[in-house]
């Protein structure tokens, strides 16, 4: 019996939002159904996301806030060129991967045709530094009118749950988790665990990614100045908005290193095997697409106790969770892996096994079809 036909989109430009939708489906195509991607054309990977799977409606959108501007301006074309593309090529459901500017648009097209809308729900609320708030607002006009709702933590459930309740929208939830990025078009190198640290070697230390102001990089900076150049060197790789109020303190300390530039995600991964641990010094998150990105890399992670956060780690067996989101907890837990050469590889290897992206996705698509169906 053929699959269910399933289209599943996502129109951002950067982030990972494309990665996310190109991944499911692919996920989703493993578990027998009959996955359509609809993609932005201006996407970071467009080319090589839009292999992953069978691509359909392309998006296309202009760049920065003119570009948002002008297709404003074409929303009822492309609306129109949706409802023929729906009208044509019927998916028994869609799959909203992350919420963006235009999806109310899709939201009332499918709600017009009577399509089934799930949707993925990564944040509920913007954080510090975070540019895109107006997502959030536009987010719930499209739960309103999806037939299931998923999130990816707890934490963004009860979120999520509470304007559920305030908005009376009745749709049922589910909770599944946030599958680490396999990158299989990436073709990237197999991952490897680290190795003890050699005596007298530092242990390498790092936080990447967007280094927004909720995250805390100056917790991290703190953690490398009371350990010192002999004990850790600190990597800090990622897009910065503006002049960071820590980057002067940072070039002046010599176990500290810069990288402040988007990344690839191929220069990501990079960065993330160059290293011995990962820390998320967060001081707000709801949970982490990258932190299992680094336990499928085999890389020890160390987090702050932080809602979505915490749910992600298994204390002291896939990664460590600080006691309390301040330098001197996440000290304690570098300190005992520095007395510790041999754990260093023991969690890696735990992590490496227990994340593997294949069968996470593979977990994932699987549970969230079955709740589709239920």
């Amino acid at each position: 019996m053929a699959g269910r036909q399933i289209l599943v989109w996502q129109w951002g430009r950067f982030g990972a939002g494309p990665r996310f939708a190109a991944e499911l489906a692919q996920a989703l195509e493993a578990c027998g159904e009959r996955p359509v991607l609809s993609l932005s054309q201006q996407a970071e990977s467009f080319a090589s996301l839009s292999r992953m799977c069978e691509c359909g409606f392309r998006f296309s959108g202009g760049a920065g806030l003119a570009g948002i501007a002008w297709h404003t301006l074409l929303l009822p074309l492309t609306a129109l060129r949706l409802a023929r593309y729906l009208e044509r090529d019927r998916p028994d459901y869609a799959i909203c991967a992350m919420p963006g500017y235009w999806d109310p648009v899709v939201a009332w097209l499918l709600h017009r045709l009577d399509i089934p809308l799930v949707t993925i729900i990564h944040e509920m609320e913007a954080h510090p530094g975070d540019r895109h708030a107006v997502v959030y607002h536009l987010q719930r006009r499209v739960t309103a009118r999806s037939a299931l709702v998923v999130t990816l933590s707890k934490h963004v459930a009860e979120l999520a749950g509470a304007v559920r309740c305030k908005n009376s929208i009745e749709a049922p939830q589910i909770v599944l988790f946030h599958p680490p990025f396999g990158f299989a078009d990436l073709a990237l190198p197999p991952p490897v665990p680290p190795q003890p640290v050699l005596k007298g070697e530092p242990l390498r230390l790092l936080v990447a990614g967007r280094l927004r102001e909720y995250k805390a990089v100056e917790t991290a900076l703190d953690v490398a100045r009371r350990l010192g150049p002999g004990i850790v060197t600190l990597r800090v790789a990622g897009a910065t908005k503006g002049h960071p109020f820590w980057r002067d303190e940072a070039r002046a300390m010599a176990n500290v290193q810069l990288r402040l530039e988007w990344l690839s995600e191929r220069d990501l991964v990079s960065e993330i095997d160059a290293a011995d641990v990962v820390l998320f010094p967060y001081a707000e998150a709801s949970q982490s697409g990258l932190l299992p990105i680094c336990q499928s890399r085999g890389k020890v992670v160390v987090t702050t106790p932080l809602s979505g956060l915490a749910e992600q780690v298994n204390d002291g067996i896939d990664g460590f969770v600080a006691k309390s989101p301040t330098a001197e907890s996440i000290v304690d837990v570098v300190k005992r892996i520095t007395d510790e050469p041999a754990i260093l590889r023991t969690i890696g290897v735990t992590a490496l096994n227990r994340h593997d992206p294949a069968e996470s996705w593979y977990r994932f698509a699987d549970e969230l079809m079955k709740a589709v169906a239920a």
